[in-house]
């Protein structure tokens, strides 16, 4: 659709009394919202279209979700007109939050939910912990995981 947001499948309703943008999880796009209803209780749900996935492969995805979420909410910008959310599933549930955070920081209203699925909270998983090993103490921390699941790793 010509001068359609790439950001976005469809228009979003003019006449939604609220919105939910909803963003794909790793390797997916926004078609995996394709079954979900288009709206709840006048709520409107609004998949988001990522760089780098489906109609937008040719484009470059972004490396973090902070650069991600920049591009985002400037995308965006123009239907955060009325109370809307995020919603990320997995690793998109940290790009909502980035999102959530670029939005305050660039003086845009602010979501008024953040829906975070399968995901823990930043302060209480280990994967920033996990960023900053290197190569042994990562394969030490895997083994020990594995070990406590009741695996039996291999030896080197």
């Amino acid at each position: 659709m010509k001068g359609m947001n790439p950001w976005l499948l469809r228009r979003p309703d003019p006449l939604a009394t609220a919105r939910i943008f909803c963003i794909p999880y790793a390797g997916t796009g926004a078609s995996m919202y394709n079954r979900w209803p288009s709206s709840i209780d006048g709520v409107e749900l609004v998949p988001v279209q990522l760089p780098g996935r489906a109609n937008r492969m040719r484009e470059k995805a972004p490396t973090t979700y902070e650069e991600l979420a920049v591009d985002l909410v400037a995308g965006l910008a123009p239907y955060l007109d009325r109370p809307y959310g995020f919603f990320g599933h997995c690793g998109s549930a940290l790009a909502a939050y980035q999102a959530a955070v670029q939005a305050e920081a660039t003086g845009l209203a602010v979501p008024g939910h953040l829906f975070a699925s399968s995901q823990v909270a930043p302060q209480d998983g280990p994967t920033g912990r996990f960023l900053e090993l290197d190569d042994d103490g990562l394969t030490d921390e895997l083994r020990i995981m594995i070990q406590e699941r009741g695996g039996n790793p291999t030896p080197d």
